[in-house]
């Protein structure tokens, strides 16, 4: 026999509570593990903040030396991605010989003090996606008409990026991957595009 409580004019059942005052069987002083009590409800427990599926973008180089030495008219457009993935809008990713260019230009700019500090603040926001012999390998493979560009996309899918960000999209024609400018990275990081 049901116990039925009348509330608000409609008839809901009330539900049985086992002796440890949970809803549901008695499974007397065992506790089910939460994953299988949810997948016996039915449902899945929430992701944890690793499983949450996130936007991999990979920023080539003129990106990071655009924001790093302040380079006008695109340290706006770079400084607002580089912004958006340090607020957490997506992963970001640098090439792994990106940070190696990174540090000579901008030693060369400003000082190895500088150079260093760049790179310590670039690898505190990015992580850096490998490249290795099989990136070199398959970039080989890549009909974009700069070695480097190619390094770049190779890298990008080798480390499972969903685009690669760059000022100069052109470069990067027939890429394996969707290849997005600054601001239109910006949008699709929002949810836009």
């Amino acid at each position: 026999m049901r116990d039925v409580r009348i509330t608000h004019g409609r008839g809901l059942p009330r539900p049985r509570l086992t002796d440890s005052g949970r809803q549901g069987r008695s499974s007397g002083s065992r506790k089910a593990p939460r994953l299988l009590e949810a997948r016996s409800r039915g449902g899945l427990p929430p992701l944890s903040r690793d499983e949450i599926p996130v936007k991999k973008i990979l920023l080539d180089v003129d990106i990071l030396l655009d924001v790093l030495l302040e380079r006008k008219p695109h340290v706006t457009a770079a400084a607002a991605l580089w912004s958006a993935i340090e607020r957490g809008a997506g992963a970001g990713l640098v090439p792994a010989h990106g940070v190696t260019t990174v540090h000579y230009l901008a030693r060369r700019a400003r000082g190895a003090r500088f150079a260093r500090r760049v790179v310590e603040d670039l690898l505190s926001v990015f992580r850096a996606a490998r490249v290795d012999e099989a990136v070199l390998r398959s970039a080989l493979a890549l009909s974009l008409p700069d070695y480097e560009d190619s390094v770049c996309a190779a890298s990008a899918v080798a480390a499972g990026c969903d685009v690669l960000a760059t000022r100069d999209p052109r470069g990067f024609r027939n890429a394996p991957l969707p290849v997005l400018d600054p601001s239109s990275a910006v949008a699709w990081l929002a949810g836009a595009g």
